[in-house]
């Protein structure tokens, strides 16, 4: 209902306003866009998110949360999991320490694997590490706090690590480390068929 009142609503203002607002230079240059009313304060501003995990806890909330409801999927109908590769990294390398990335490897794909059991699609999301200045930058920089980054390098089968709290540390590793995960989810798939 609101989506397809916002022209309406613009053209009253701009009728109504006490300035000349020449609708075509403004609809040309603004982008008009629909915002969800849950994500504005009441005074119409936006909640001032610094953080990812912030979002997250505000998007459970909103959920209704029922231990018995299952999801209704037609057998028929096929299924698609889609998964954070980055949680699934911090997920493996939780339970335990790996010498190189050969290792790790084998682990993550393992893992990725067993989650994807009874999917008939997977789709691995993996974080884009090449912008600098994002809202997961910051949300990186606060949790990681003083520690100092290591040395960045290209991520191979013989990459060793040497200690996994410093190793993901550095954004140019995580981005040639999910590159090097990817190859291995992207071959034990093709090798499987």
């Amino acid at each position: 209902m609101f989506r397809a009142s916002l022209f309406a609503r613009m053209w009253v203002i701009a009728r109504s306003s006490k300035e000349d607002i020449d609708l075509e230079t403004v609809i040309g240059t603004y982008e008009f866009a629909y915002t969800n009313r849950n994500l504005l304060q009441p005074d119409g501003s936006t909640y001032p998110t610094t953080d990812k995990s912030t979002v997250i806890h505000m998007l459970e909330n909103l959920v209704n949360t029922d231990a018995n409801a299952t999801p209704e999927l037609c057998e028929d109908e096929p299924s698609c999991l889609v998964v954070d590769g980055m949680a699934v990294l911090h997920e493996t390398m939780a339970v335990k320490n790996f010498n190189d990335c050969k290792d790790l490897g084998v682990s993550y794909v393992k893992l990725t694997d067993l989650k994807a059991r009874g999917y008939d699609q997977v789709r691995v999301i993996f974080d884009n590490y090449t912008k600098a200045p994002s809202l997961k930058e910051g949300t990186r920089q606060l949790r990681r706090g003083k520690i100092k980054g290591t040395r960045s390098y290209i991520v191979g089968s013989s990459t060793r690590i040497p200690d996994k709290r410093t190793f993901l540390t550095s954004n140019d590793i995580k981005d040639s480390l999910t590159l090097y995960l990817a190859e291995q989810l992207i071959g034990t798939s093709t090798s499987a068929k």
